[in-house]
């Protein structure tokens, strides 16, 4: 049932609502990590005060991705030094989507998994082809 509703923005202020009242901490959980990359990060913030103190830790880490995310994907500046440092699933995000050659690169040396790198090399490739047109 939450899978669906997440999908649907129409429900959102319901499922708000049933994740307030839901009982199982790690279900709701689950779902605001969901949430919260699909809601900008005011509302993304209510969505993990939902949840019990001692399960915040994971979304808002993930939030903070999400954010660092957003403004690489929106071509702003980061310092290379940190990409090394980014979790797993803001590198896997990065890897597969940044224009910046960049991150690219820094990915596709020192990326976390083998699949980093890869996502990394091949989103480069790409980049290459499109900007010789081909």
């Amino acid at each position: 049932m939450y899978s669906s509703a997440v999908e649907d923005p129409t429900t959102w202020t319901v499922l708000f609502r049933l994740v307030s009242q839901e009982s199982d901490p790690h279900l709701a959980e689950s779902v605001v990590l969901l949430m919260i990359e699909r809601v900008d990060a005011g509302s993304a913030m209510e969505w993990v005060d939902l949840l019990p103190a001692d399960f915040q830790g994971l979304p808002r880490a993930r939030l903070r991705d999400v954010m660092v995310r957003d403004g690489v994907l929106a071509g702003r500046h980061v310092a290379v030094d940190d990409v090394s440092g980014w979790t797993r699933w803001l590198q896997r995000e990065v890897a597969g989507s940044s224009e910046s050659q960049e991150v690219l690169s820094v990915l596709e040396a020192s990326g976390a998994t083998r699949r980093i790198r890869g996502l990394a090399r091949e989103r480069m490739i790409a980049l290459r082809r499109r900007d010789r047109g081909h």
